[in-house]
């Protein structure tokens, strides 16, 4: 249930309140400021936060006209990065050049690294499985349909001007991640705090 946002403090991580709120969506899409509704959604594998916004209580977020939207998603950066372009919004215009499906974002608040984006709804490929099993084969050939059409067009397309064309899964990319899954899953959401010895003798498992 999307809960009303009740002072100007908002969520702890959240870093804008009601006021904050008001004012960006009336400008954006001309929102009633008298019917707006923030919930914090559960985040991703990274350091951004993410926030449900919508007009009203209604559960059928994601329903609405993508140009004329009643919810929306905030994904809120770490840090607000000084930049126009964020690694975010590059990948977004290159998967859009190669007619890929992406999220609508609507506005990009650079000076508190707040990107408004389309709510795509809260149906997972899992809930349309469950839901509709007499479906599996043709839900599981789009997908893989997808993948495919992702893949090979981005093989063929990709350049300089795309992010991943200068990463690769290395040992430091590994090691990376694997300490970032040490200190959000085993530190954080476990509550397992590691000693200095047992974390040097994990990684060196990896290496």
């Amino acid at each position: 249930m999307a809960i009303p946002i009740p002072s100007e403090s908002n969520f702890p991580k959240a870093r804008f309140g009601l006021s904050y709120l008001s004012e960006t969506m009336g400008e954006i899409l001309k929102w009633s400021t008298f019917k707006i509704h923030c919930e914090p959604l559960e985040g991703d594998a990274s350091d951004r936060c993410y926030f449900r916004v919508s007009q009203n209580n209604s559960e059928l977020h994601g329903t609405q006209s993508k140009k004329n939207p009643s919810s929306l998603i905030i994904m809120q950066l770490e840090k607000p990065v000084r930049d126009m372009e964020i690694n975010f919004t590059r990948v977004l215009k290159f998967l859009r050049k190669l007619d890929l499906p992406t999220p609508e974002l609507f506005y990009y608040d650079i000076s508190k690294g707040l990107l408004f984006l389309e709510d795509c709804g809260t149906m997972t490929l899992g809930d349309q499985l469950n839901a509709f099993p007499q479906n599996k084969a043709q839900l599981y050939r789009q997908a893989i349909e997808l993948l495919v059409k992702m893949q090979s067009r981005a093989t063929y397309s990709i350049d300089s001007t795309c992010p991943a064309y200068h990463l690769k899964f290395d040992i430091e990319k590994l090691m990376l991640e694997f300490d970032f899954m040490l200190d959000r899953y085993v530190v954080e959401f476990c509550d397992s705090p590691l000693e200095s010895l047992a974390r040097k003798e994990l990684g060196k498992a990896f290496i």
